[in-house]
């Protein structure tokens, strides 16, 4: 399954891509990327008024604020993994998957990042993974989104669900995609291509 992974395709982000309101915050749009062999489609929004609050942090390391300072090395998937805001993936899936296919998605990678983790981040990453379990049809979308103190909410296919919270858990999660060593280098860079919307 992790082989899915590796097929990932950095596309334009959808035409009209505005930000998303959550509970009165509105959230940035900030990278889209497609991972056509798993079936689905990836946005990442932030919380525009805390990021942008944190973003002179990301000019001063990446030496400016031009786009492509931004997006050159890691100085933005560092940023985004790191900073202290609230953060939002959005995946649409083009295809149907059971339960158990929807959890591998991201068990591998997930479990890849914890490595030798206390039993309480273990048991607060099987209690994530159970959300899966009724699966997606095409066209249904899962979204993921998570505070800086390590609170979690899963929506799936409309059906939202408080998640365990658990600091390290929500820090793997962010890392499979934004981490030294994500998912894919293709997916980390397509998610980070409009991070120069933060300083507009």
């Amino acid at each position: 399954m992790l082989a899915l992974f590796l097929w990932l395709a950095i596309v334009p982000p959808p035409s009209g891509m505005k930000p998303i309101i959550c509970d009165g915050r509105e959230y940035a749009f900030i990278g889209h990327g497609t991972n056509a062999d798993a079936g689905y489609e990836l946005s990442l929004y932030v919380d525009e008024i805390d990021a942008r609050r944190a973003f002179p942090a990301l000019v001063s390391r990446a030496g400016g604020r031009t786009r492509a300072r931004l997006v050159s090395g890691d100085h933005a998937p560092t940023f985004l993994l790191w900073g202290h805001f609230g953060k939002l993936a959005v995946m649409r899936f083009t295809r149907a998957l059971d339960g158990a296919a929807l959890r591998a998605l991201f068990a591998e990678p997930l479990n890849a990042e914890l490595g030798t983790s206390p039993p309480v981040v273990r048991e607060a990453a099987d209690n994530f993974l159970a959300l899966f379990e009724p699966g997606v049809k095409e066209g249904d979308e899962v979204s993921l989104r998570t505070w800086e103190d390590g609170r979690m909410e899963v929506t799936v296919a409309g059906a939202k669900h408080p998640a365990p919270q658990n600091p390290k858990l929500v820090r793997a999660l962010w890392s499979t995609w934004l981490g030294p060593k994500p998912i894919s280098k293709e997916l980390q860079r397509a998610l980070v291509d409009h991070i120069d919307v933060l300083g507009r």
